[in-house]
Parts: C-alpha cells; structure tokens; sequence
C-alpha cells in the first residue's frame, strides 16, 4: 500500500527525486506559451525580491513610522518613488499572470494523469501572489491599508469556532496597530517569500520530471533530441515573455507609481472601505447575507470554489478533448474574475464610492504636502488631525455636523453615519443675508422648522429698508479685526429700530415700556456672531442670556476647550463668507402675533438652542 503511494505522489509531484536531489532530467516536450508564462513568473518574482529588499532597507514597520518612512523614500531618494512602484506593479502582473497561467494549463490539458501535482502547484502559486500582493497592501498603513484590515478582521471572525482566534492571530493583539503591521511585514517579507520559493522550485523539478509535451515523453524516447529540448525555443519563448511583462510593469510604475494615501487614522469614518481589487468579489459577496449566513459568503462559497479547483483533475478522468475538469476549472476562475470586474465596474459608478474617494484623495495630497514640514512624533496621523489648514473641519464635522449641515446634505453624526437631528444650516452665519433669513422666515426648514424653538413669527411690519437697516446693524455685532467694515448709517438706524421693538422679547438693552424683565426669554443679541459670542453658545448653550431652559443644544465645555475651541470658532466665523440659506416664504396664515417670550421673538434673529457650534 504504501508503495503504490510512493509511486502515486512521485509520478505526480516528483516527491522522490526532489528528497534525493538528483533533479538532472532535461526538458522534453514542445515548446508552449503556457510553459513561458510559468517560467516569466519565476523571473517576475525574482525582480519582485531585488525591489523589495532595496524597499525594505529603508521601511520601518511601525504605526508611527511606517507611512513617513515611505513618504522619505518616495520625495527624498533617486528613482525612490518608482522603484516603489516597480516593486507594486509586479505584485499585480503575477496575480493576472498566474491566473492566465492556470486557464492555459486547462485549456491544453495540463492537469490531466500524471500531471495533477502540475496544476495543484499552479494553483499554489496563483495563491501565494494574492498573498504576497494582499500582505505588502498592509504596509503602507495609510487609510487604505488600516481599513482593509478592519474589513478582513471582520470578515475572519464570521469563522464559527476559529473565527476570534484566527483574528486576534492575525492582528497579533487585541486590537489593530504595530504589532499588526510587524506581523504583516514578517509574512510578506519572510514567510511568503520562503513559500514562493520553495513552490516554484517545486514545480519546476515536477515540470521536468514530467516534461510538457505527451505525457508519456521520457530519455528514452526515439523522437529527435533538437525537437524535444527546451533550447532554444522554449527559452526564446520563455525570454519574451518575461521581457514583455516586465516592460509593462515598468511602464506602468513610471505613469502611475504606486497609491498611498492619508496616514491611517480610525476616526476617518467616511473612508470607503474595501479591500484590494482582487479580493473585491468577497466583499460584495458578502453584503449579499447578513447575520450567520454571512459564513455563507465569506467561506462556504470560497471554500466550494477551492475545492472545485483542487478537484479539477478528477473530473477529467478520460482522454477526452474537452473533459469535464477543463469546464469547470475554467468556468471557476472566469467566474471569479468576471466578478471582481463587475464589482470594480459597481464601485465606480457608485456616486457615494465616488465621493468618499474624492475625499480620500484630497486628503492624501493634503498630508503629503503637509509631510514637508515634518511628521510630529505622535504619529503621522496628526499631520492632518493638528494642521490648522485641515483640523478645524474636521472638528467641526465631528462635534457639529450631526446637526449642522448644509440644507441639501444629510447630516452625519461623528461616526459618519446619518442622522435626523438637525439644527439651522451655519451656512452664512453671522452675515447680512442670514440675519435677514431668520427675520423673514425664521421657521424655514434651513433655519429653526426643525428645531424645538418655533417662537419667532416672521417680521411681516418691516419693510424692506426695515430689514437692510436692522440686519447690517445685527451684522455689526459680529465685526472684529480684519472684517468688513458696516455701513455706520445703517448700523444707526438698525440700532433705534432693534433697541425701540426687539428687546421686547430680546434681552441686553432697555426693554420698551411695560414690559418686564421675566417677558424676555429670547436670547441676549449683543455681540451676535462674534468670537465670544460663538464661545458662549459652545460652553454654556443654556445660559440664561441665550436660550435658558429652551435650549436644546449640548454643552461642549468638555469636549471642546483651548486650541480645539479656538479653531472651531475660527470655522463657524469663516462660514459667514459662504452663501446664506434662501428660505422659503413664511405660510399666509402666521402672524406676529403669540410670540413666545422663551424663544427668539422679536425684530432680530434668534439663532436655535445649536447655533452657536
């Protein structure tokens, strides 16, 4: 029994010659395009190896290191940039080469008796290269590269009983960092290499132990010496082809170069995340079950496509023509790469892919051209987190924008996702136009409609001067240094009117006549829009003085304090210079009249409980 094993595994796989070493057979058969694809393969691997060490001298695996490093590598070396690129392509070309490589192998029966070990090792290498491609994707650790590993870090736990182990193996931690980012640059620079290797060598002595022509071709055979070997025919076709592939790797490195995006930072939660283009298909795969049967796409299919592959060879029993293995190695990998071309297909013409993109690569050109002033020693991530050019926007998205948004975007709380709170659009805030806005329509679904502050009613008694004078008056509230001056007559008749009807409602100021102190609950308009205005309204939303027990925005004392307040603040003003809301008309039936005293009644705008974030 185990003789006919022996005999089995040696025909196939070469398994005893290979433990002996005494590998001299010459190569019989005809020379083959697949053949050359096989053996460019090995030579693509071999450039693949000098890149990577010139790389590897310079790359620092770490968290914080790792995305500076290659930033150095790229803006401060020679031929930096493109021999990262070079290096980055032909991980791509053996991917695709490697699977030509296996549909050829079917397509002139290569994977018939005895050549099964020939196409299982195929297989392998086809393997290894995703491998190989999908471990150096991680190093970069820029935004692509961290969500890759949160998506397959999830998709790993769907595993019933292995599935947290096998995660927190890969992570090698509790969470995703350093040690994650060392362990991905063991794997591709030590472990898999090795693998490749030892699978090429592999298949290269099976290749010759079994030759490429008949299967029944041997030393032995009667057919002419010069018409079986490999030289010179199968090496000038081996030559081209490695020529060619690496022409077009270099080509493509010199036009394109290599992607690397922003620094990797987890509260970048509006990253598209998706994983390298040749795993594309399991991703989308996978949105198409949810809860447990999500096992169903992230193994049961692919295990069932692995096995069909493994398989192939059984299949195909009889010398057919076209066997049954041929149909479904070939219908399996064609079915795979179909998809993974529909789903790139999908993604681009996703509007939302798009625009998460868009504003993945604004990002990365921003750090990047931030990089030149140096990367601060908490990490590359602060580059855009600190920058005072990109910081204050990205505060304000994550403390304001689940309320505040523009009128025809839905806002985002700080986790990216929707949310239907919304206070009034700060688009224009502390402008002419919206001071005007509130006073015509303050219940306008981009001002205060959908807020809890509908007290307010349209001011229908002014007139159109009415409304130039009081808004360049309130206008004024917010001027500083560096501001445009308002126009001083209009600020003096805007005072008389403000001072002689609004502080009926509006604290600061006299109150007209008859009314008392406890009337006016809307808020205290002095200095509105104004640095320390703003501040007040961030700190302590419900002061008295503002919106007291109507308010309805939250304290970020906490939240927000020192340099963070100041730029929020520097934001919200700059806001003034974008366009204010164009509201529309208040509905005939509401009146001045049943003003509320607790909300913002009277000739001024009331900005709601979140206006001032």
């Amino acid at each position: 029994m185990f003789g006919k094993v022996k005999e089995w595994l040696d025909e196939r796989l070469a398994v005893v010659e290979i433990v002996r070493g005494a590998f001299v057979r010459p190569l019989f058969g005809p020379a083959r395009w697949s053949s050359a694809l096989g053996h460019a393969l090995v030579w693509l691997f071999v450039l693949e190896g000098l890149t990577g060490f010139a790389l590897g001298n310079l790359y620092a695996p770490t968290v914080r290191d790792a995305w500076g490093s290659i930033v150095y590598l790229e803006r401060t070396l020679p031929l930096g940039a493109f021999v990262r690129g070079l290096h980055y392509w032909i991980a791509q070309v053996m991917i695709v080469v490697a699977l030509v490589h296996c549909l050829s192998l079917l397509a002139i029966a290569q994977h018939r008796k005895p050549r099964e070990g020939l196409w299982w090792l195929s297989l392998a290498v086809f393997g290894m290269s995703l491998a190989a491609a999908h471990t150096g994707a991680m190093l970069p650790w820029d935004e692509k590269a961290f969500w890759i590993a949160k998506v397959e870090d999830g998709i790993i736990q769907t595993f019933p009983v292995i599935g947290d182990a096998a995660a927190r193996a890969l992570r090698n931690g509790p969470d995703l960092g350093t040690p994650t980012l060392t362990r991905m640059y063991t794997l591709h620079t030590v472990l898999v290499p090795a693998l490749f290797a030892g699978v090429f060598m592999w298949r290269g002595a099976v290749h010759k132990r079994l030759g490429v022509g008949q299967s029944t071709a041997r030393e032995d055979d009667s057919t002419s010496v010069a018409n079986s070997l490999s030289w010179p025919s199968q090496t000038a076709l081996d030559g081209i082809a490695a020529v060619a592939l690496v022409v077009v790797s270099v080509l493509l490195a010199r036009r394109l170069g290599a992607p690397l995006e922003g620094p990797a930072d987890p509260d970048m939660a509006d990253y598209p995340a998706r994983p390298e283009w040749y795993l594309l298909w399991l991703f989308r795969l996978r949105k198409l079950f949810h809860g447990k049967s999500e096992l169903i796409a992230t193994a049961v299919i692919p295990g069932i496509a692995t096995g069909l592959l493994f398989a192939v060879p059984f299949f195909d029993r009889a010398r057919r023509m076209v066997g049954v293995g041929q149909v479904v190695g070939a219908l399996t990998l064609l079915t795979l790469a179909g998809y993974t071309g529909f789903c790139v297909w999908a993604d681009e013409n996703d509007p939302k892919f798009r625009e998460g993109k868009a504003g993945a690569q604004v990002r990365a050109q921003t750090a990047r051209r931030f990089a030149a002033d140096g990367i601060a020693p908490e990490g590359p991530q602060d580059i855009l987190r600190m920058h005072p050019s990109v910081r204050p926007k990205l505060l304000y998205d994550q403390h304001c924008g689940g309320c505040h948004a523009r009128a025809d975007v839905a806002p985002r709380d700080a986790r990216g996702q929707r949310t239907n709170a919304r206070g009034p659009t700060l688009e224009g805030f502390g402008s002419r136009g919206w001071a005007r806005a509130v006073m015509v329509n303050p219940n306008a679904p981009q001002l205060f409609g959908r807020t809890g502050i509908h007290g307010m009613p349209p001011q229908r008694d002014l007139d159109a001067r009415d409304l130039e004078n009081l808004s360049e008056y309130l206008y004024s509230q917010s001027v500083e240094r560096g501001d445009p001056a308002a126009d001083a007559a209009k600020v003096r008749l805007g005072d008389e009117l403000y001072h002689g009807t609004c502080t009926g409602c509006h604290q600061g100021g006299a109150a007209p006549e008859g009314i008392t102190a406890e009337d006016r609950g809307a808020p205290d308009l002095t200095g509105w829009a104004s640095r320390a205005w703003i501040r007040g309204q961030i700190v302590d939303p419900g002061h008295p003085t503002r919106y007291g027990t109507s308010n309805e925005m939250p304290s970020y004392a906490e939240e927000l304090q020192g340099r963070d307040l100041e730029m929020v603040i520097d934001y919200v003003r700059g806001l003034r210079a974008r366009p204010a809301p164009v509201v529309p008309p208040p509905p005939p039936e509401e009146s001045n009249n049943g003003a509320s005293a607790e909300s913002g009644d009277g000739g001024a705008p009331a900005p709601s409980g979140d206006a001032g974030r």
